[in-house]
């Protein structure tokens, strides 16, 4: 499975964006739709980052589709419990086996939270494709060598060409660099500690 781990704020984000959008033929969506409302789509980097604003205090995980590398993704509903969920009876998620998934960290009480990117191996993929074939078809419909190659490209953007230095094995890109030398702190969890 494909991880990496680094510190990125504002600008930083807004360059990661820039570069996925104009570089690669990735699509950006949300990785689960607002409460009874459609999957969006986000097709500028002005759109992906209000999207990000729009929840200060939460997290917002980005999902990244290659069209070149599978058209297999799936859009699922998913009902909800209307008495937990504030009335709302339904909301949508995207799925694939080659997805990639994008989650930036916020500045919260003087730190820096770790930002993530990551998605499945073949291997793994294949690990639970028995378990998982009948909602995200074959892992066989996807290119994982492309996969690779995109996400090779990604990560080298981020560790070679925008980060200025390093924390343990945590890329700092100048902006969150910029940050820590006025005084605030790295911070450092897994995705699954915020979700």
């Amino acid at each position: 499975m494909a991880n990496l781990d680094f510190y990125a704020v504002d600008q930083d984000i807004s360059d990661i964006w820039e570069f996925i959008l104009s570089e690669t033929d990735c699509k950006v969506f949300e990785s689960y739709s607002e409460f009874e409302s459609e999957l969006r789509e986000f097709k500028s980097v002005s759109a992906i980052i209000e999207a990000y604003n729009s929840k200060p205090f939460g997290t917002f995980l980005f999902e990244l589709w290659s069209p070149s590398v599978s058209s297999k993704v799936v859009i699922k509903r998913i009902e909800l419990d209307s008495k937990k969920c504030d009335g709302a009876t339904y909301r949508f998620r995207i799925e694939g086996w080659g997805l990639m998934q994008f989650h930036f960290g916020r500045i919260r009480n003087g730190e820096i939270e770790s930002s993530n990117f990551g998605h499945n191996s073949e291997k793994r993929a294949r690990n639970w494709e028995v378990t998982l074939f009948d909602e995200l078809g074959s892992v066989e419909e996807w290119n994982w060598t492309l996969l690779k190659k995109i996400s090779g490209k990604i990560q080298y953007h981020i560790r070679k060409r925008l980060a200025v230095s390093k924390v343990s094995s945590r890329p700092i890109l100048n902006t969150a660099f910029k940050k820590h030398s006025e005084g605030y702190r790295f911070k450092h969890f897994t995705i699954e500690d915020k979700l």
